[in-house]
């Protein structure tokens, strides 16, 4: 009897570990990306693979995966937008990516007047390990990925404090 009290209150506990480093692993850690893993389209719907796009050869690339029905990645918006234009004509590209319909994209970029380029991931942002947005992959100038950033950006200072000491 005494068995089968302490099997009925450890079993439930077992079970509830097992599936919070699931969901931990699933949901809350980065996915260790590589440029050559990431396809995007543009607007024409012409794909292709980062780590061929010759706009980021020899640039820092600050890839943000983001949705415009997300109320953190909308309120990023302008801080990218911002920072796009700062960083004009040095070795950076801002890259704004969304799993969502085009239509959808080229609408919110039009509305909201945005000048950062927006891409469309022709796959669902899960099939390359993003399952919380917004989410914000920094790479340096050789593709190596150096810094990952789960959740929005409280400023943009804290965006330019990871991009400066690798230009």
């Amino acid at each position: 009897m005494a068995i089968n009290k302490k099997v009925r209150l450890i079993l439930p506990l077992i079970i509830l570990l097992a599936m919070g480093g699931y969901l931990y692993n699933k949901y809350l850690v980065a996915p260790k990306l590589k440029l050559s893993d990431i396809t995007i389209s543009t607007f024409l719907e012409e794909q292709t693979r980062l780590d061929k796009l010759a706009a980021v050869k020899n640039k820092v690339i600050v890839l943000n995966v983001w949705a415009t029905w997300c109320p953190p990645c909308v309120a990023e918006m302008p801080m990218f937008d911002n920072l796009f234009v700062e960083y004009e004509g040095k070795p950076v590209e801002f890259l704004l990516v969304s799993d969502e319909e085009i239509f959808k994209l080229k609408k919110f970029s039009t509305t909201h007047a945005l000048t950062v380029p927006t891409y469309h991931l022709p796959y669902r942002m899960q099939d390359m390990g993003v399952h919380s947005i917004p989410a914000t992959f920094i790479f340096d100038k050789k593709g190596k990925l150096v810094h990952t950033k789960m959740g929005a950006f409280e400023s943009a200072e804290e965006l330019t404090k990871l991009i400066d000491p690798l230009l």
